[in-house]
């Protein structure tokens, strides 16, 4: 059972978040700023960051997510991104294979 008093404190809380200027964006900046360093090519290198950064997505809503796929296609979409993932594929391509 949730304490009534802790359960006020929390109203309130919510409440000073609302009165805050703007506290639309500051809450969409707050939840998407993981999700922007989620989007990252080194996460996606990683086994383990990606199913934490999976969490921490889930973890921001639909906010989160809205930021992570817009940070995600961004990236995709950048030359730099692109030819990186190029040399990436390379690397983890095992020698004498082909494509064809």
């Amino acid at each position: 059972m949730v304490n009534p008093l802790r359960r006020l404190d929390r109203l309130q809380q919510r409440w000073r978040a609302l009165a805050f200027p703007f506290a639309v964006v500051h809450r969409l900046v707050n939840k998407g700023l993981l999700a922007v360093y989620c989007a990252d090519a080194k996460v996606r290198r990683q086994r383990e960051m990606r199913a934490a950064a999976r969490r921490l997505i889930a973890l921001g809503g639909p906010e989160g997510r809205l930021v992570y796929l817009s940070s995600w296609l961004y990236r995709r979409m950048s030359p730099g991104e692109i030819r990186e993932s190029r040399r990436s594929e390379e690397r983890q391509r095992p020698t004498g294979s082909h494509d064809s």
